[in-house]
This record gives structure tokens, sequence and C-alpha cells, in this order.
């Protein structure tokens, strides 16, 4: 019953639109055949998209990666999968999540669940049968969105409304979410640069600078990964020229020294370093006549492959 209602009064009235795509996105990729899978498993299973998919959906952007949700426990997910002959492997399971493995397509299954515990960098999860307080586990409002297969929006913390307005807003009391996860500073100004069409609040960038330090707990592969995110032209362009989160970023990574080099563009670079990727931009913030490079990389552990690219 409360599934029932849940999709009742929270599903958003959302556009014909965008409920296209997401049926478009269904029929012509692999994900419908996840959907079937673990749709047909009981009576009251069900999968949804969720997050990025949905929110670059919404804000007509390439979706490159499809990420879902399910009421079904990661056994369950699994024995789904088996069933369907879809394979997969436990990527997260800690966390509730598998990764389906389709045409060399992979896509992240993961299993509604609520934070019973977090300590900054980890958290202790519960599994949930709700939707809703799934949905307040999350970040940021726009990556709380769901829709079916079929393009119905369930939206219960009205994130498609500030992604239409560029708000960057967290779920919940931004100081809780943050010490819950120090990478959110990280996520906050990646978003920001991508959605956000006003300025910062400043009670939310004093809360960021208090609780900074946190930043060090962090695992170098997740600050890396989100580094590599943030690391794409459009997004430096408008990082370089916010001098707030300009000095956020400095603080959590002293050695991007050039940063500044992608604040003014000539159109034909900007076309140019399209063309590259992330070892490339980071060699043109990193190198600096220094061992910078070189600290840089051990600290992160790079990969051979990328030290010899970069050299």
């Amino acid at each position: 019953m409360k599934n029932f209602l849940n999709k009742i009064f929270f599903r958003s009235n959302n556009l014909d639109s965008i409920s296209g795509k997401i049926r478009k996105l269904t029929k012509e990729t692999p994900v419908k055949k996840i959907f079937n899978a673990l749709n047909s498993y009981s009576e009251f299973s069900e999968a949804r998209y969720v997050g990025g998919c949905i929110r670059k959906i919404i804000n007509n952007e390439i979706v490159d990666d499809i990420d879902l949700a399910t009421n079904l426990n990661p056994d369950q997910v699994c024995e789904a999968l088996k069933k369907a002959n879809i394979k997969y492997y436990e990527t997260g399971l800690d966390h509730g999540t598998i990764t389906a493995l389709i045409n060399e397509n992979k896509y992240e299954i993961t299993s509604l669940r609520e934070d019973i515990s977090t300590d900054g960098r980890h958290a202790k999860v519960q599994y949930s049968n709700d939707w809703k307080k799934d949905s307040l586990r999350r970040d940021f409002t726009i990556n709380s969105i769901y829709s079916d297969q079929n393009g119905n929006l369930f939206d219960p913390n009205e994130g498609k409304k500030d992604l239409e307005n560029g708000l960057i807003n967290f779920i919940g009391n931004p100081e809780t979410r943050i010490k819950e996860d120090y990478l959110r500073i990280l996520r906050y100004l990646r978003f920001f640069q991508k959605y956000s069409k006003k300025k910062h609040n400043p009670d939310l960038i004093r809360q960021f600078k208090m609780n900074i330090e946190g930043i060090s707990n962090l695992s170098k592969e997740r600050l890396l990964s989100e580094l590599n995110k943030i690391m794409k032209l459009e997004i430096l362009e408008k990082l370089t020229n916010d001098s707030v989160s300009l000095e956020l970023i400095k603080i959590i990574f002293p050695e991007l020294k050039n940063l500044k080099i992608f604040s003014k563009l000539a159109k034909f670079k900007k076309e140019l370093f399209k063309e590259f990727d992330f070892i490339f931009l980071l060699s043109l913030v990193i190198i600096d006549g220094s061992d910078n490079p070189v600290f840089f990389f051990f600290k992160y552990k790079f990969f051979k492959k990328d030290k010899k690219k970069l050299n």
C-alpha cells in the first residue's frame, strides 16, 4: 500500500519530452533486459532509473551511464540476473551494489537502503523497501529523481524543480550531510559548475571550510575519481572564473597550480582541448618545472601507463 501511495502522491508532473526520452533509453539499450529480470522476480519487485541518467535527460545532456535502484536485496538481484542469463559481479556488496554486464556495457544496480551510521568516509547500511527513505540518504535533490522504464518520475525531494531552477540543494541539513561523507564537498563543486544558476550560499561555503580537513580521511582512489569528473573543459572554464570554488579546489588539490590557464581560452583552444583526456588536461595544471607532477602521481598512486603518458 505504501508503495502504491508513493506512486500517486510523489510522482512529478513530468513533461512528455522527458518521458519520451526515458522510454527511448529503455527501448534502445540493453537495460530493458535488466528491468524485465528485476520486475518479474516477484509480485512486488520493482526497478527504477535513478541519479545521473535522469538528471542528464531532464537537462538535455547525453546519457553516458545508467544506474538503477531496486527494492530487491543484493542476493535477490543476483538471483534475478542469473535466472535471466545476465552476467554480473559484486562491485560494492557492502553498500548493496551489483554491476550487471551486457554487451560490455555496465549497469550499477543498488538496493534501496538507509544509512545506519556514517564516519565521513564509509556508511553502514540497512536494506529497505521504502523508496522515499532511500531518496533521503542521497546527497543532493537533483540526484534523488527516479523513473520507471516508462518515464514516470518519482521525485520526492523536488529535484527536477531545483535542476530547472539551477539550485544545488542538499537533502536535509548540509552540515550533517557533509560530515556523513566529506567527498560531498567536491561533488557540490562539480554540480555547482555544471548546473547552478545562482550564487554560492555563504553559510554553505562556511560549512565547507569548517569541514574541509575531513577530506584527508577519504581514500585517494575516491578523490582521484571525483577529480577525473571535474577535469572536463566546460567545468574547468567555469571553475577558474569562480573564486569561491577555485579557493576550495586549491585547498583540496594544492598541486593543481596552473588552473587559471582555463579561464580565458580562445575558441580554437577549446576545440583542441576537447579532444584530450584526463591525463593530458591534468598535465597542463600540474607541470610547473618542479617535482610537483612526480609528487602528485606518487601521492595518488597512478598506474604506470599514466605516469609514462605524462612523461
